[in-house]
């Protein structure tokens, strides 16, 4: 019986190498498929920012963001070595996937068994490809799993070996993960809760030796930058966008309408992967009734609810947030199907009928997700995949804009953006006339919000832009009932008394987008809803 075992375990383990590798190959050859596929308005900010950072310009100065600077900075530091391109970006977002990946994988081993260790991997990496949580897409979520997942490794790894140093650079990951974007405050207090309190708790002095090295080094990165921001002037600017408007942003929903995004998000981010879910699912009642699995249940059970937290601030649920909640349901997943390929190990026989159930159970859920996301996967060209997406925003749109104001203009010329397209201050290489470059906060309804549309019209009138881009789409925008109108009565009135409309980009979401420059835009007027106007200075 302990040979047939063995076997079983042997044979299991190639199987589950072979599906792996086979995994791996088919997210990479779709990622490096995909990966023309045009940048949405993260993206594009993440990019702005770090082309600016790469000038030598200071952040929050020329661009204002509620987000913290470590995404920009990542993509940076993406653009530094490979390019400022689409491609660029796309590969550190294949690099930082293959890290996580990798790394759920220790934790899965350290957790668990090799076995369950190389499931979840399998499992992250059909998850994290997904379209349903925009997977190919270099959002900062991506980044917080990169960071969080070192430190709660490096951070274990510290704690089993007592080393002081090891349990600060693990603070110092944590950290990292908060620069990434602030939903990561809440992975600090859950290291200490569930990492530190349960190997020190018998011990105070430990305790508090390895709390307070924590907590230093997850404070570290995040000093670090307040310091160098503070150094070159733009605190203020810093403070009151990723705090003091932070703040406002995350009371935008009640809870009715935080409860109703949430359900019709969660069905669609489920779908592709409703296998994966479910063994998840399974994953929780499995660890909860084993009893020797004590310290794994307290982790993984904590990492999911802490995991969704993260998703929570703001209650807007946006797919892409719904990343932060793939590792735990990875690991879960992965501990529900080694579990029951023990279970058919022990119970089921000849060796064939076993070696067949398992292969089934392991193989079903990567076929149902590429099945059910087939087109998207192999099929689907880059743009059909952002119209997909995103259906008319313009984000194929925003080269072609970008090309001919880039074309028209040298670097000495400032561009503005009436819409929250900054990728086509990207693609464009110029500095924007304001540093609103979404229009977002100024639509929104806050005591900050006619503030800023103020500080939008002084920006561009006394900076006389070469180019002012008008977005006509409602997602560019998203007003709202009460939203203030003052720029857009500004915009109809200024525009026309000082600059010629020199361009209509017109967007239909079945057909070709029309491009019309010039004189051959005499007599047009546009027949979509979604069209960009481009205006030049007289």
């Amino acid at each position: 019986m302990r040979n047939s075992l063995s076997t079983v375990k042997i044979t299991t383990r190639y199987l589950l190498l072979s599906l792996l590798l086979i995994v791996i190959a088919t997210s990479l050859y779709v990622r490096i498929r995909l990966i023309c596929t045009p940048l949405e308005r993260d993206e594009g900010e993440y990019a702005y920012i770090a082309q600016l950072i790469l000038k030598g310009m200071r952040p929050y100065t020329h661009a204002y963001t509620m987000k913290l600077p470590g995404a920009a900075i990542v993509y940076a530091l993406f653009m530094s070595i490979f390019g400022q391109n689409i491609s660029s970006i796309r590969i550190g977002l294949i690099l930082v996937n293959a890290a996580c990946t990798g790394l759920l994988y220790l934790l899965g081993r350290r957790l668990f068994s090799t076995e369950t260790a190389i499931l979840a991997a399998v499992f992250y990496s059909l998850l994290s490809l997904s379209q349903s949580v925009m997977g190919i897409f270099a959002h900062a979520t991506h980044f917080i799993v990169l960071f969080s997942l070192s430190g709660f490794i490096i951070l274990r790894h510290g704690l089993v070996k007592r080393q002081a140093q090891t349990i600060f650079i693990g603070g110092i990951c944590f950290g990292i993960s908060f620069l990434m974007k602030q939903h990561a405050i809440v992975l600090i207090p859950f290291a200490l809760l569930l990492q530190i309190w349960p190997q020190r708790k018998d011990n105070k002095i430990l305790l508090l030796r390895d709390c307070f090295i924590f907590l230093i080094g997850s404070t570290v990165p995040y000093i670090s930058v307040t310091l160098w921001l503070y150094n070159i002037g733009v605190f203020g600017n810093f403070w009151f966008w990723t705090v003091k408007y932070a703040i406002e942003y995350a009371n935008g929903l009640s809870i009715a309408e935080g409860f109703n995004e949430f359900v019709s998000q969660i069905t669609t981010i489920i779908k592709p992967n409703l296998l994966v879910w479910l063994l998840a699912t399974a994953g929780i009642i499995v660890i909860c009734r084993e009893r020797k699995f004590r310290d794994e249940r307290l982790f993984l059970i904590g990492y999911l609810a802490i995991s969704f937290i993260m998703i929570c601030p703001g209650l807007y649920f946006r797919p892409h947030y719904f990343v932060l909640l793939l590792p735990p349901i990875a690991l879960l997943a992965a501990f529900a199907t080694t579990s029951a390929i023990q279970t058919l190990a022990r119970t089921v026989q000849p060796k064939w009928a076993t070696a067949t159930l398992i292969l089934f159970l392991i193989i079903t859920p990567s076929a149902y997700y590429f099945i059910l996301e087939n087109d998207y996967n192999f099929n689907f060209t880059p743009l059909e995949v952002s119209r997909g997406i995103y259906g008319t925003n313009p984000f194929p749109e925003a080269m072609e804009i970008a090309s001919y104001i880039r074309k028209q203009t040298t670097e000495k010329d400032r561009i503005a953006i009436l819409g929250s397209e900054p990728e086509i201050l990207f693609y464009a290489n110029r500095l924007s006339a304001t540093g609103h470059i979404y229009m977002y906060g100024l639509m929104e309804e806050h005591k900050y919000a006619g503030e800023m549309q103020r500080q939008l019209i002084n920006d561009i009138e006394s900076t006389a832009p070469t180019f002012i881009v008008v977005v006509h789409n409602s997602t560019s925008w998203l007003l709202r009932p009460n939203s203030l109108n003052k720029v857009l009565d500004w915009g109809d009135s200024y525009i026309p008394l000082r600059y010629d409309e020199v361009g209509i980009v017109d967007i239909f979401g079945d057909k070709p987008t029309r491009y019309l420059w010039g004189e051959e835009m005499t007599g047009y007027e546009p027949e979509s809803e979604s069209f960009v106007s481009i205006f030049r200075r007289r």
